[in-house]
């Protein structure tokens, strides 16, 4: 309804600070770790060109675990595990990073216990915004019954797992070196599954008004309905410390910001990951160690009254006589999902 000239301040990244992003849970899985670096704040510069490659990382625990891992190749700046691994509620775990001739070492967090998810729910809802991605949505509300002899912080997320039907899609080369039709798809050679997250989901809670009683129709997210086939979840219940919870509240307030007088001025937030050679410079994100109740079902998004737009789909025009491994990323696993089984 107006004209609005674009204004880009110039302010340039050239301070860039260690971004990391770790969880460590109670489930035995590949752990995976995001190093990357902070950028200007404007046109030219972006944070999806600036990973961390290179580092040496360990996460260790108080009892004398010790976990290793390994740069993910063709992924630079992601981290995994070496093998499946699991941290021990009740024990204290830090992550160490080397790079760049630095060394960076996070606050030692203790995993503490989770009660467990009772029960979920769903709610449709139209989209009304326009031109949506897609018709309606499926809004998530989880129930937990919080423990009365103890102070607790609570953080959900959720996972979306589909087979792919290719691990990899690749156009045959010409004589040049160009890529040219036709559409090469490459079958998996094992079990594959596709991830998909909750990206920037800061889903929170403490029991400060609610210690010992039920916290219920907690939204932690929402479904798109865009096809009618069953969208299969994993919910995931975290425990928090009391210093990750200040740390994700802060980010929180400060990402929901709407420009307005009174919002508060945007800031570095400082996580619990220092130089240990140079307290004094800033390490942005946060290592955490919790404890995870999960709920895997089968969300039904069959509206026999309601349209939706298909979404588009990628074709190949050959099958590939080969396989492609499934290499473990943050978006991809070979690792059965919990609750998983073949509709058909």
């Amino acid at each position: 309804m107006a004209c609005v000239d674009s204004f880009d301040p110039g302010l340039v990244g050239k301070d860039r600070k260690l971004v990391v992003d770790c969880l460590l849970t109670d489930k035995t899985d590949y752990v995976k770790i995001q190093l990357s670096y902070s950028a200007g704040y404007n046109s030219t510069e972006s944070v999806y060109d600036k990973f961390a490659s290179g580092a040496t990382i360990t996460i260790s625990g108080a009892n004398g675990e010790k976990f290793n891992f390994y740069e993910d190749n063709g992924s630079t700046g992601f981290y995994t595990s070496s093998k499946p691994v699991a941290g021990k509620i009740g024990q204290t775990y830090t992550l160490n990073i080397k790079i760049d001739g630095k060394e960076y070492q996070s606050n030692p967090e203790k995993m503490l216990p989770v009660s467990t998810i009772s029960n979920v729910t769903t709610k449709y809802e139209r989209n009304r915004e326009l031109n949506p991605k897609a018709i309606g949505r499926f809004e998530l509300f989880v129930d937990t019954k919080d423990p009365a002899e103890r102070t607790d912080f609570y953080r959900w997320d959720y996972k979306h797992y589909e087979r792919p039907d290719y691990c990899r899609r690749q156009r045959r080369v010409g004589s040049g070196g160009e890529a040219i039709q036709p559409i090469i798809g490459y079958k998996c050679c094992e079990d594959c599954w596709n991830v998909t997250i909750c990206n920037a989901c800061i889903n929170i809670a403490s029991d400060e008004y609610a210690n010992g009683s039920t916290i219920a129709r907690q939204n932690i997210g929402s479904v798109p309905y865009d096809s009618r086939t069953p969208y299969y979840l994993v919910i995931e219940q975290q425990s928090l410390t009391k210093e990750a919870y200040t740390f994700w509240r802060t980010v929180k307030e400060q990402s929901s910001n709407s420009g307005g007088i009174f919002d508060a001025p945007p800031t570095y937030i400082r996580g619990n990951i220092v130089n240990i050679k140079d307290p004094n410079e800033l390490v942005l994100g946060y290592f955490s160690a919790s404890a995870v109740s999960t709920k895997a079902f089968y969300l039904d998004r069959t509206m026999p009254f309601e349209p939706f737009t298909l979404k588009g789909t990628f074709n190949v025009d050959e099958i590939s006589e080969n396989c492609e491994p499934c290499k473990e990323t943050n978006l991809r696993t070979g690792i059965k999902p919990e609750g998983w089984f073949d509709l058909n």
